[in-house]
């Protein structure tokens, strides 16, 4: 998979439905299975994304008006800190963001330092050892785009990045060294369309004949990538483009040919790959259903409902058996308010 200079049909549903203790209810025709869930006890209520460590730490991104900082805790609400990264007195702002366990067992995530001296946005990947402190670059340049979700194959030689705008959203790859050529694509109607052929126009240019992909997720094996494309999108232009639906591909990661095998995605949030690499979970709407966290089995093909409301970020933990969700509790018109849910797998009667 290769990258050049960048800038900025529904399938059927299998769908068993299961909901959270804290859902509220359930729909005619589906099979309601409680699942137990605590709310991680912590004061603060502007986390708004989050990322699981296999040495047991929660890693959670809060807003602080202007900056953006990363925190710890324990999945008991013990021991909340600050992580200590490093300063950097040449950054009028400094904010990170986007956490993301990698393969290695430390955190990723994006910097964002914006330059007083020159009037300049730099941007760049780091990783980071919660146990020792260390902090260094997980991708040697600086990138040109700012991230919205990055995912690496196990080794950390390769890995993808989404950037969307809602509107526009396109996928890149990459290695250690640099952004590079991604040449996979979707055929639609006859024409080949590149998942990163957003990336390489114009920032100025009409995105209205490009196909929308978005949130690549590698599996934890290295044998396949998981992502969301939208065909729909393509011919849409503006606004009207955010109510195009989005299909969920699986495609192997030497392979060149995304295979759709579910339909009818709705304002996707986050896609993530279970531990054991049995299932995804996805945090969005499906068309026709709720607004909600999903798991989908990727050998069944069955989706089930684990949760209703709104949750802009989920983790899965280390054993698989639970999953952490930012629950964004904010109204029309409110400051900012969330708070932090651990839903227990292992209580439902089919666990993943």
């Amino acid at each position: 998979m290769m990258m050049t200079e960048m800038k900025r049909g529904s399938l059927p549903l299998a769908a068993l439905l299961v909901s959270a203790a804290c859902s509220g209810g359930g729909q005619p025709g589906t099979r309601d299975v409680p699942v137990k869930t605590h709310r991680v006890p912590i004061a603060q209520t502007s986390f708004f994304d989050l990322t699981w460590l296999p040495n047991g730490w929660l890693v959670l991104n809060q807003s602080e008006g202007i900056r953006e900082s990363l925190w710890r805790v324990r999945a008991d609400g013990s021991d909340l800190s600050r992580l200590a990264l490093e300063d950097d007195h040449d950054c009028r702002v400094l904010s990170y963001l986007r956490p993301r366990v990698l393969p290695n067992g430390r955190v990723g995530f994006v910097r964002w330092c914006d330059l007083a001296s020159v009037d300049r946005i730099d941007l760049s990947l780091v990783q980071y050892d919660v146990r020792t402190g260390a902090q260094r670059p997980l991708v040697a340049q600086p990138l040109r785009v700012n991230p919205t979700a990055f995912t690496w194959n196990p080794t950390m030689t390769r890995g993808l990045f989404s950037v969307t705008s809602s509107i526009c959203a396109g996928i890149g790859a990459m290695t250690r060294d640099r952004i590079v050529d991604l040449s996979l694509a979707i055929v639609v109607d006859g024409r080949s369309h590149r998942l990163d052929e957003d990336l390489r126009s114009p920032g100025s240019a009409d995105c209205s004949n490009e196909i929308k992909a978005d949130l690549p997720a590698w599996s934890p094996d290295g044998s396949r990538i998981a992502f969301l494309a939208s065909p729909q999108a393509i011919g849409v232009g503006g606004f009207g483009r955010l109510d195009a639906p989005w299909n969920l591909y699986l495609v192997g990661a030497d392979d060149d040919r995304p295979v759709p095998v579910l339909g009818g995605l709705v304002e996707p949030r986050r896609l993530v790959w279970s531990p054991s690499g049995r299932f995804l979970a996805y945090s969005g709407q499906v068309t026709g259903r709720w607004t909600g966290i999903w798991l989908y089995s990727v050998a069944s093909r069955q989706l089930q409902r684990l949760a209703t409301g709104s949750f802009p970020a989920l983790a899965w933990s280390p054993s698989g058996s639970q999953i952490a969700a930012v629950h964004d509790l904010t109204s029309a018109g409110a400051k900012q308010s969330t708070e932090i849910l651990i839903f227990d797998l292992g209580s439902a009667s089919a666990s993943p």
